[in-house]
C-alpha cells in the first residue's frame, strides 16, 4: 500500500492506493486538515500509521503535525499538533526510530532562517523539544536524511550565497547536536 498526498480545491487529503489483481482502487477521499494547508510531506510510522508535517495556512501559517492510521481503503487521523509557533514554508519529516522524528524548516518570522525540531511520540502524545536554528541565513530549499539512530544530514540551499551546504548532526544522550557546516558545492544550488 502506498500513500499520496494532494490539494483538491484547496482542501488537503490523502488517498490510499491498493492493487489487487490487475485492478486498481481508490479509497474516499479523508481530510486531515480543517482548512487549508501546504507543503504536506508524509511519513511513516508503522505498517499501518503515517504522520504528515504541513503548513496549516487557517492558523497564521503554523507548522503542524497529525498522524493518521491506514486501514486497507481507510484513513482516521488524530488532532493536530503545532510544531512550530511561526509562519513557516517547506516541512521535512523524518523519523529516526519508531517513536523519535525530526522536522527541519524555512522560519519566516525569523527572516527565513532554518530550524530543526525534535519530536517524540509517546502513547499516542506528540511532545517537542524547543526548536534550534541550523542556518543563520535564509534558506530556500533543504532535505532532510537519517542515516541510523545517531546520524543525520541536512542538505540546503544558503541564500546569503546560493551555495549548497550540508550539516551532520548527532543525537548524544537523546539530544540533538549540529556539526561543521560543509560546502558541497560553491556555485548556486537549486
Amino acid at each position: 500500500m502506498q500513500i499520496y498526498g494532494a490539494i483538491a480545491q484547496n482542501e488537503p487529503f490523502l488517498k490510499d492506493k491498493s492493487i489487487l489483481e490487475t485492478e486498481l482502487n481508490f479509497g474516499n477521499v479523508n481530510h486531515f486538515s480543517a482548512g487549508q494547508a501546504a507543503f504536506m510531506c508524509v511519513e511513516t510510522l508503522s505498517e499501518n500509521e503515517i504522520i504528515v508535517a504541513y503548513r496549516d495556512w487557517e492558523n497564521q501559517g503554523y507548522g503542524t503535525v497529525v498522524v493518521g492510521s491506514v486501514s486497507y481503503l481507510e484513513t482516521a487521523y488524530g488532532e493536530p499538533v503545532v510544531f512550530a509557533s511561526a509562519n513557516i514554508y517547506l516541512p521535512k519529516i523524518k523519523m529516526v526510530n519508531d517513536s523519535v522524528f525530526l522536522i527541519v524548516y524555512r522560519d519566516m518570522d525569523l527572516d527565513g532562517k532554518g530550524m530543526l525540531v525534535k519530536g517524540e511520540l509517546n502513547n499516542g502524545n506528540i511532545q517537542f523539544e524547543a526548536p534550534i536554528i541550523f542556518s543563520n541565513s535564509m534558506i530556500s530549499t533543504s532535505s532532510l536524511i537519517v542515516m541510523n539512530d545517531t546520524t543525520f544530514l541536512i542538505a540546503y540551499k544558503d541564500n546569503s550565497n546560493g551555495f549548497g551546504t550540508l550539516l551532520p548532526g548527532k543525537f548524544v544522550n537523546g539530544s540533538v547536536s549540529l556539526g561543521e557546516l560543509q560546502i558541497f558545492n560553491a556555485a548556486t544550488s537549486f
